[in-house]
């Protein structure tokens, strides 16, 4: 009953978008595939489904996307969002509730491990020790590869401005973001961009 209550509750989030698909999997994953959407407006909904689903559920709802430039990679792409989805099922609850509050908030420049901590309502230094021991990277770390991986999906759409973009993402200047974006990925997003418009 409660994966129904989930399915109608997505349903009607999803009534501007006629041509989704929706299905649960043999392990019991709901999965949704919208075509020909911003990738934006896909980040926009998917948080807008994990906030109505949590509020009405009362539990943190793991989630995650991929922007697939053909229902070709459809297969390969599943197996990658299982596994990574499989992970989270090791992590301890703290973590959990941080890493969603990081996934979901990540836009916000104003995102720090003291409010995430005031959020999951441990010790600052205590969260940052876990999350380190779980994730095996460092909060900023953790948040900055979030941060990057949403702008590698937001960077395809070309009439998105690198501005923009490094604002959707949380930065607060573009030549914050370049430096990360370099950092995480090792070419600057004009030249990432310039590759796939190559590809």
């Amino acid at each position: 009953m409660l994966h129904f209550a989930v399915k109608n509750i997505i349903d009607d989030i999803l009534f501007d978008y006629p041509n989704t698909e929706l299905f649960e999997d043999q392990t019991g994953h709901i999965v949704l595939l919208i075509p020909n959407i911003e990738t934006g407006l896909l980040l926009e909904l998917n948080r807008d489904i994990i906030n109505h689903l949590e509020r009405f559920i009362g539990k943190v709802v793991v989630c995650n996307e991929i922007v697939l430039e053909s229902f070709l990679d459809f297969p390969f792409a599943y197996k990658k969002l299982i596994k990574d989805m499989k992970l989270s099922q090791n992590l301890t609850p703290i973590v959990v509730l941080a890493k969603n509050y990081i996934d979901q908030h990540y836009s916000e420049q104003s995102v720090s491990l003291k409010q995430v901590a005031d959020q999951v309502q441990v010790n600052p230094t205590y969260l940052s020790k876990q999350i380190k021991s779980e994730l095996g990277v460092s909060f900023v770390h953790y948040l900055t590869n979030v941060r990057i991986n949403k702008a590698l999906k937001l960077i395809k759409d070309p009439y998105l401005k690198i501005y923009e973009i490094a604002e959707m993402v949380g930065y607060s200047s573009q030549h914050y973001f370049c430096n990360a974006f370099k950092k995480v990925v090792g070419i600057s997003p004009t030249e990432f961009r310039n590759g796939v418009k190559k590809q």
